[in-house]
């Protein structure tokens, strides 16, 4: 079996935290210099040494006292000569006040007050600012990557989405938004639980992640440092599956606790992308950067089968362009029977796996390209991306397409409710839902 190699994926499981490698600087630029020496502040004066001339007159004694006093009247009339004029010049610093001891001449040095911790200081940080949901013209900023939906009294429903921005956004029936969290840097998948009461959210935040979420507060109720990619929920709800870039996982959903089971796949040196569980919770399946497909059953650890896409047609692997994606499988469903299995690649379309034979039986329409497709709730048609476009197709005759939806826009996530809605993210953040009860008619999420 053919390898493939790595070189085209730009993270892996550990590669999401960006680590750099500093050191500290040699010298604390913050450092304040030292200043001010004491011989700094000293000026040195001259010793002028006068040598006498001869004098031929009797020699007198010295009056010593009468040159002192002299040399003591010159300087006091020189000073108050250089104080005048300083004065003068507006040189002199400001009087002391009559009332200031001749201490004052030494400044004390000032004192910083603590402010007040009871009233607001003018350097307060700013409060983040609240998104005004009302302005928004798309959902999320950027792909929005998963959604999922939860039935509601009165045939609603509750709709949640995921995006590339890190948000998990929750919608009502008329596409108005009801709650919004964010969640680190970027969500890759969300799954709702069999009880419709808590959110599987895989994402990255620095590092990989899983967060179980309360669905009707979008509140975080626990995290496991996993490097998650997909996840699903058990049929009763203990646990999760959980898809790694290496392998499977499988959580206590209670506890978030990692199960010994570690389920690895059959290609080596392959990344897996796509995932997803049949609906018996019998058979796991996961799809690779290599356009292989792997099947593993409840509790095996290795591939029960593997099944490649793209075989050994010269053809298609000379118009698969290495490092763009082209043979990643990047969505896998399972028909409700578990009878047939989607495969969506970037450069094949979508193809229909029989689980009996555990080979690729044909293709959805003519599509050439295929982020996603997904069965209806009662595995009797199929939606798929037609880049551009969405369009429905019946599975009794999966080759011709039954029903436009559309032909604008790349749909990048697609889901089918119980409801009756089909609801499609798009690349530029925008969501666009359809009821097929009322002739398929289309709403924008947010409504307008």
């Amino acid at each position: 079996m053919p390898k493939s190699s790595k070189d085209d994926v730009n993270e892996n499981n550990e590669g999401d935290v960006d680590q750099t490698n500093g050191r500290p600087d040699e010298a604390d630029p913050t450092a304040s210099p030292v200043t001010g020496s004491a011989s700094g502040n000293i000026q040195q004066g001259n010793s002028n040494t006068i040598i006498g001339q001869q004098n031929l007159a009797p020699k007198q004694p010295t009056n010593w006292k009468s040159i002192v006093g002299g040399a003591a009247a010159v300087a006091t009339l020189l000073v108050f000569g250089a104080t005048i004029g300083r004065s003068l010049l507006g040189d002199d610093p400001a009087p002391i006040a009559p009332e200031q001891s001749a201490d004052a001449d030494v400044a004390e040095a000032p004192t910083i007050d603590e402010p007040d911790q009871s009233e607001p200081s003018d350097a307060e940080e700013p409060a983040v600012p609240e998104v005004d949901n009302a302005d928004r013209s798309t959902a999320h900023d950027g792909i929005v990557t998963a959604l999922t939906a939860a039935d509601e009294p009165g045939g609603n429903q509750r709709t949640f989405s995921a995006g590339q921005d890190g948000s998990l956004v929750a919608w009502d029936s008329a596409g108005v938004e009801l709650q919004r969290a964010l969640f680190g840097e970027g969500l890759s998948d969300i799954a709702l639980s069999p009880g419709q009461d808590s959110i599987a959210v895989s994402g990255k935040d620095g590092s990989r992640f899983l967060k179980v979420v309360d669905s009707e507060t979008l509140e975080e109720i626990g995290q496991a440092e996993i490097p998650a990619q997909r996840a699903e929920w058990s049929l009763d709800g203990r646990q999760i599956t959980v898809q790694t870039f290496d392998e499977i996982l499988h959580v206590n959903s209670s506890t978030l606790m990692v199960s010994p089971l570690r389920q690895q796949p059959s290609v080596d040196d392959s990344l897996m992308w796509s995932f997803a569980k049949d609906h018996k919770d019998e058979l796991v399946a996961a799809g690779n950067n290599d356009g292989y497909v792997m099947i593993w059953s409840k509790d095996g650890r290795e591939p029960i089968q593997t099944i490649s896409l793209f075989g050994d047609d010269p053809a298609l692997g000379e118009r698969v362009t290495p490092g763009v994606g082209g043979k990643r499988i990047e969505k896998l469903d399972w028909s409700p029977d578990g009878s047939l299995l989607l495969a969506s690649a970037q450069d094949f379309g979508v193809a229909v796996i029989d689980s009996a034979s555990w080979t690729v039986i044909g293709k959805v329409g003519e599509l050439q390209q295929a982020n996603a497709a997904v069965f209806s709730p009662d595995g009797q048609q199929i939606l798929a991306t037609t880049r551009p476009g969405l369009g429905v197709y019946s599975v009794s005759d999966f080759g011709q397409e039954e029903l436009e939806l559309t032909r604008d826009g790349f749909y990048s996530s697609l889901h089918w409710s119980t409801s009756g809605r089909v609801t499609a993210g798009r690349s530029d953040g925008q969501i666009v839902q359809w009821t097929s009860f009322n002739g398929w008619q289309s709403i924008a999420i947010p409504s307008s």
